[in-house]
């Protein structure tokens, strides 16, 4: 009997459908199509890049088992991904990614000291019952050396990476300190070096972990009366990697028991990863005794990339997409977007959509309208520098003074109103913005900011300082159309809705942003699994923040698009009057006119409960972007 493409296909299919639910097997290994067997090479097609992202990401394992039992163990899987939205026709195009061949990173075991034994040992992640505690090592295997670009800017932080993976702890890079601006590459880089000790050392336990989170598991720890058991937790580590470990600024408490699980781990020769936006000789507010120990390794600088570079980083990434374009267009925007790598992604992204959205084909012209937006929107960002500036002309006072220790009440609230708007108009964390006004603390820049929420509310006098400011501060960005997306928490759907809408509108006189009608997530980002869906869609939402809705909003915002009837409730419940009211529009409605209904809550919404909540929004932020883009 001959073998062909389609019995091996029908053999793996009997064997996948025995191994999952009925409803993964009908949604993800129905639709597709085996197209060719070349050896042991099976080509299969899928409906969409999602599709084959989707399937890397969750059966890769069964995908595999299922072709080495048909093929032998040198089997190979390649996808033939079927892309509707052609650049240059209404022709649907194909193009071939090789899968990944990738193992998922496993859950990890620890195993405690007996002297534990006699009870529950508390994982900062889960509460497990047992004593081997299950770490998910939180690393984005996306994110590996063979995707990062080698140039002069990142040389020594991409070799010194290599050397601490092939010797985790043995080198004498440790810890190893990459810091640099931002977009640059340090996330990268530190999930490239776990994901790489993972491939060569799977026994190790590996964690990545953010400085943020950090602090508020360390926060957590106290109130529970835990703080041993978070010090342990993170002891058993082998290989310990913190991002943005700046943001331990100002924060001694948990800069204390960080000093006590560094020095536990390097005693041990554990291996440690830091990134930072500073070198450590610019760090402020940390204790010398941890700046100390961040210099015992090695600090390597991630720096602006060359023109070279910018073109390799350009061409890697059409390549890793499947995406063709003529060298005169990555040639013009290497040349002209200088800044950072994010800024570059971000350029080619807006060509895709625009080519593939608007059947355009990737033109010199097309490319120059949206560097030119890229550029102009760089240049028309308001640093905190000129808003002090504007806040101490406004109450005849100089910057110093502004800036000063002193007590005085109109001094202070200047000061306040400052730290209020430079966290509004700009992407600065709230210790970088108590660092450049007056050298205070995130805890300052925090505590000013409700103060103004709350005087804006009940201080007629007050709230005309805020309102003239607010003229005087927008009037440089000069937005025209301002849209505000409402959920509950802001950390899920309406941050989902924000990004997405921010890709669809294309014209920089529209502005984009999202609040939470509870106050439960506070100042932290977008849920993973957000961040996720959206990444898988070209849409970056890591660096929101949730905030709490206000009264004030009414007036900051001309739309406000709420996810549920429950929010609407909510919003108007606050508004002031008929005016205020006719802002807030339930966002299905975009879709389904008049019939008042729901975005459901991911949570409680099953096995795809994101993907189709992202699908809701997608085509609801479709038709409200063709009301606001002049291109749409």
């Amino acid at each position: 009997m001959t073998i062909t493409a389609s019995s091996v296909w029908n053999e793996c299919l009997s064997f996948i459908r025995d191994n999952i639910k009925q409803q993964a097997y009908k949604t993800w290994f129905e639709p597709i199509k085996p197209i060719k067997l070349s050896g042991e090479a099976l080509t299969i097609q899928v409906p969409s890049k999602f599709f084959y992202e989707w399937l890397e990401e969750h059966y890769i394992k069964l995908l595999r088992v299922a072709l080495v039992k048909q093929l032998g163990e040198d089997a190979k899987l390649i996808y033939d991904v079927r892309m509707e939205n052609s650049y240059s026709s209404n022709n649907p195009h194909t193009l071939k990614i090789p899968s990944s061949n990738r193992n998922p990173i496993k859950t990890q075991g620890v195993t405690f000291p007996l002297e534990f034994n006699k009870r529950e040992l508390k994982n900062p992640f889960i509460i497990p019952g047992i004593q081997k505690v299950k770490i998910e090592s939180q690393l984005n295997p996306n994110y590996n050396f063979e995707s990062f670009i080698e140039g002069d800017s990142n040389r020594l932080a991409r070799s010194a990476g290599i050397a601490v993976a092939n010797k985790p702890g043995g080198a004498s890079f440790n810890p190893l300190l990459i810091y640099g601006g931002v977009g640059l590459g340090k996330t990268h880089i530190a999930h490239a070096i776990g994901v790489e000790i993972k491939d060569k050392y799977p026994d190790k336990t590996v964690l990545y972990i953010s400085s943020e989170k950090f602090t508020q598991q360390y926060i957590d720890s106290v109130k529970g009366n835990t703080r041993n058991d978070f010090i342990h937790f993170y002891q058993m580590i082998d290989v310990l990697i913190i991002d943005d470990v700046q943001f331990l600024s100002g924060k001694t408490g948990t800069q204390d028991v960080f000093f006590h699980i560094f020095n536990h781990l390097h005693q041990n020769r554990k291996q440690v990863v830091l990134t930072s936006d500073k070198a450590p000789v610019d760090m402020q507010d940390i204790e010398q005794r941890l700046l100390s120990r961040f210099k015992w390794g090695l600090s390597a600088e991630l720096q602006v990339p060359d023109y070279e570079t910018r073109v390799s980083i350009l061409q890697n990434k059409l390549y890793r997409d499947g995406v063709e374009m003529p060298d005169e267009i990555v040639e013009y925007i290497a040349k002209n977007i200088k800044s950072n790598v994010r800024e570059l992604e971000g350029v080619l992204i807006s060509m895709i959509a625009q080519a593939s959205f608007n059947r355009k084909e990737f033109t010199l012209a097309l490319t120059k309208q949206i560097v030119d937006k890229f550029v102009k929107n760089t240049k028309r960002e308001v640093s905190i520098d000129y808003i002090q500036k504007i806040v101490s002309n406004y109450f005849q006072l100089d910057v110093a003074t502004l800036q000063s220790k002193t007590r005085k009440r109109h001094i202070v609230q200047a000061r306040q109103l400052a730290m209020f708007f430079a966290k509004r108009m700009t992407k600065a964390s709230l210790a970088s913005i108590g660092s450049q006004i007056g050298k205070r603390d995130h805890a300052t820049v925090l505590h000013a900011c409700k103060t103004v929420d709350n005087l804006t509310e009940t201080d007629k006098q007050f709230r005309k300082f805020v309102e003239d400011l607010t003229k005087k501060t927008y009037f440089l960005i000069i937005i025209m159309t301002k849209i505000l997306m409402v959920c509950l928490g802001n950390i899920c759907r309406s941050p989902l809705a924000e990004g997405i809408l921010k890709s669809k509108v294309f014209n920089f006189r529209t502005f984009v942003d999202s609040a939470g009608t509870g106050a439960y997530h506070l100042g932290e980002n977008p849920d993973r699994r957000s961040i996720n869906i959206a990444k898988v869609n070209g849409i970056d939402i890591t660096s929101q923040q949730a905030r709490k809705f206000s009264v004030k909003d009414f007036d900051d915002f001309d739309h406000i698009y709420v996810m549920d009837n429950s929010n609407y409730k909510d919003v108007i419940a606050l508004a002031r009057n008929e005016e205020d009211k006719m802002k807030v529009k339930l966002i299905l409605n975009e879709i389904f006119p008049n019939e008042n209904l729901d975005v459901p809550d991911p949570y409680f919404s099953g096995e795809f409960g994101f993907k189709n909540v992202y699908k809701m929004l997608d085509e609801a932020c479709d038709l409200i972007a063709k009301k606001f883009n002049p291109n749409g």
